[in-house]
């Protein structure tokens, strides 16, 4: 008998503890945080035990679900910043960051982007420096020159020729390389009818990139025509003339971009 008055001691002494507890609530308004302002999550009493309900789907529930990123949920997201530079190969293979393209939220989603700060028009101005007609070359590209969209252009203008020279001068072909690569050119027959007189024409520059961002040397060439009197003969001379940017240019072609 003993052993079982024992057992039923320690029995009851454990079922009046138990009865003893206080419930963590009653009603919902006596759980922490009820009726606070939070469209993501809402906390109730449910069995005496305050219980916090999370949302799905929402901004604001400190999970950075599948639809979420940095840009449209930063508070959710907050450990997969959108930032840094893109990653390009060097001449080498070797994994390098690259100078112009960084990732950047855009509206609500996060891409490569050019920082304004590192946009800007450069400028060479280059002149025919032989023969008979003295021609001026103004080529403008932006930088970085996103193929598809940004612009070059290439502006000439005559001036000076010498007194044998007959007007006008045929301006008949301009190109951009990069080395022996052809990556803009326009065949053109613009007619440059006195001294100061100019023209301007807009090329679409397609170099062939290894990478999503590439630094290239890039020259112009300007080809010409005219004629002049020589000993009472007229005589046709075609003449070319050339310039180089000092410094590479940067080249940006997002077709080049890994999927991620």
């Amino acid at each position: 008998m003993r052993p079982f008055f024992l057992f039923f001691l320690i029995f009851s002494l454990i079922l009046l503890a138990a009865c003893g507890e206080e419930p963590e609530c009653t009603k919902t308004s006596d759980c922490p945080g009820a009726g606070a302002s939070n469209a993501c999550s809402s906390v109730r009493c449910v069995q005496q035990e305050c219980r916090t309900d999370i949302k799905p789907d929402c901004c604001g529930n400190n999970l950075c679900e599948d639809n979420e990123n940095f840009c449209n949920c930063d508070k959710d997201c907050a450990t997969t910043p959108c930032e840094g530079a893109y990653k390009v190969a060097d001449r080498y293979g070797r994994p390098q960051d690259a100078k112009m393209l960084e990732y950047g939220c855009v509206k609500d989603s996060c891409e490569l982007i050019i920082a304004d700060a590192k946009k800007e028009e450069l400028t060479l101005t280059s002149e025919s420096r032989s023969g008979k007609v003295k021609l001026a070359a103004t080529t403008t590209i932006e930088q970085p020159y996103v193929l598809k969209k940004s612009k070059a252009s290439v502006r000439i203008q005559l001036k000076d020729v010498d007194t044998s020279v007959i007007f006008p001068i045929k301006v008949t072909q301009i190109q951009l390389l990069t080395g022996d690569q052809l990556i803009g050119e326009v065949l053109i027959n613009e007619e440059l009818q006195s001294v100061r007189d100019l023209f301007t024409k807009t090329i679409q520059l397609k170099p062939t990139l290894s990478e999503p961002e590439q630094q290239l040397s890039t020259t112009i060439k300007i080809d010409f025509e005219y004629q002049y009197i020589q000993r009472e003969e007229t005589l046709t001379e075609r003449e070319t003339f050339s310039d180089g940017f000092k410094n590479q240019l940067f080249f940006i072609d997002y077709s080049k971009v890994e999927d991620e």
